[in-house]
């Protein structure tokens, strides 16, 4: 079962102190105020307050690392839009100091659940992922429909899973955890954020196709699989590439293969798992992603608008940087293929959870 704590983040090397950001130069705030000037609006009969509050919710599960795109967009942050006055177009944006509500519940429900009832009006918000799309399976009953309770807007980044070791294992490939795991069943095991997870999901996959039958370790967040790791409880792990980049890169752990389908520019060195030689591996991939969902019957044009303005942003280098600096391909997309992605996610993942016997709760 998902874990309901709040997530958290380990590195072995603190990232540098950055100046703080000024009131206007976010990118995502800024593309998401522009979408809120949407014309013709009121003329649609969507009635508004002069100012109101939008908020991000995070409906991503909250424990470890599933969520890497909130870092990049600043989720879960509070805004004020103040109209000038009736009828003026220009707004301004005002942060509380108080930081924004995040809403934590186990595997996002209560975030979703809140989205789903809010109004319709492209103010409240939901950053989602895969374990939504799959939500359904895990839990005996939902108090919303993961596709219909919501409006589709757009992706904004894709993001993939790393096998890694410790610095000084003997496993140097996929092949030779794979013949380890096959001597010695009782040797070997996996270790992963909670059950049901995107990276426990990916390990059960892997296990699956490889043939090898090995335990699945859950943790409650990221920093307790890589000290496990790095202490030798567990011989390997899964993890989303943001959550051991750090680690990797600094030479703590070492990526033994990653579940994209191609190599990653900024990891060339490290094989996918597909490539690793091994019999039933060759079709092996899993990646997750993010998007940004508004409460179902939000008004075409602000659907519309907000889409436009969340592909301008993710096209802005300094935003596009962030990302791949912490592992992430930004993109965004079109409503319609969002929704695509969570059915096609959906089909996927319940597969892989009847056959792991993952019990609902």
């Amino acid at each position: 079962m998902p874990a309901c704590a709040d997530d958290r983040h380990s590195s072995a090397h603190a990232a540098p102190p950055q100046a703080p950001r000024r009131r206007h130069d976010d990118p995502l705030d800024n593309a998401l105020v522009a979408a809120r000037r949407t014309p013709g609006r009121r003329a649609a009969g969507t009635e508004h307050a002069q100012s109101g509050t939008g908020r991000f919710r995070n409906c991503l599960r909250v424990s470890g690392q599933a969520d890497p795109d909130r870092r990049g967009l600043r989720s879960g942050r509070p805004w004020r839009y103040r109209h000038a006055g009736a009828g003026a177009e220009d707004v301004g944006i005002h942060r509380p100091k108080r930081r924004g509500r995040k809403r934590a519940g186990c595997g996002g429900i209560t975030a979703a659940s809140t989205v789903a009832r809010a109004a319709p009006d492209g103010y409240t918000l939901l950053l989602v992922s895969g374990q939504n799309a799959f939500s359904p399976y895990l839990f005996k009953s939902l108090p919303y429909d993961p596709v219909q309770s919501f409006s589709m807007i757009s992706t904004i980044g894709t993001f993939h899973f790393l096998l890694v070791v410790d610095k000084d294992s003997p496993l140097r490939t996929v092949n030779d955890l794979v013949v380890a795991a096959r001597n010695d069943p009782a040797r070997v095991n996996i270790g992963t954020i909670s059950v049901g997870s995107a990276q426990h999901l990916s390990a059960s996959l892997f296990s699956s196709m490889a043939r090898i039958s090995v335990p699945i370790v859950p943790f409650k967040s990221t920093g307790e699989v890589v000290g496990a790791l790095r202490g030798r409880n567990v011989q390997v792990a899964m993890e989303t590439v943001t959550g051991v980049l750090g680690q990797v890169k600094g030479g703590a752990l070492r990526a033994i293969g990653t579940s994209s389908t191609q190599r990653l520019s900024f990891l060339p060195d490290v094989p996918t798992i597909a490539e690793s030689g091994v019999p039933g591996l060759a079709s092996y991939e899993s990646d997750s992603w993010n998007g940004i969902v508004a409460p179902a019957h939000t008004p075409p044009e602000i659907v519309a608008r907000l889409n436009q303005e969340i592909a301008k942003a993710l096209q802005l280098p300094d935003l596009r940087q962030r990302f791949i600096d912490l592992g992430i391909e930004p993109g965004s997309s079109t409503p319609e293929a969002l929704k695509a992605v969570f059915e096609k996610d959906a089909r996927k993942w319940r597969t892989v959870i009847e056959q792991a016997q993952i019990e609902k709760q």
